[in-house]
């Protein structure tokens, strides 16, 4: 199953350029966007009850990002299948931790 799902992604790469520099910068500098947007929810002025809510949205999102750091980081130790960023890509570079894609990608 990981066999198909990683071949159904990556058939797609090196077809479009701009999509590739795309991917690339996504999966490389991406994640240094959530926490300022995460502050910034925090901070935008508004009427006290919608202030509120964003705060308790806010409080939920760090929650969550931290609670699935830490169940990320123990299944990773729990069970270990190669990925495919496991594999030195020329032009690519895999500087983020692959524990950082499940709480990331769960964001609104």
């Amino acid at each position: 199953m990981n066999d198909f799902i990683e071949d159904l992604i990556n058939d797609w790469a090196g077809h479009i350029a701009a999509v590739d520099a795309v991917m690339k910068l996504a999966a490389t500098d991406l994640i240094y966007l959530v926490l300022p947007l995460a502050f910034a929810l925090w901070f935008v002025p508004g009427v006290s009850a919608e202030r509120a809510l964003r705060q308790r949205v806010w409080l939920a999102i760090m929650i969550s990002v931290i609670a699935g750091l830490l169940l990320a980081t123990l299944v990773s130790q729990l069970y270990s299948d190669a990925r495919p960023f496991d594999v030195p890509i020329p032009g690519f570079s895999s500087r983020t931790l692959p524990t950082t894609a499940f709480p990331v990608s769960t964001l609104p």
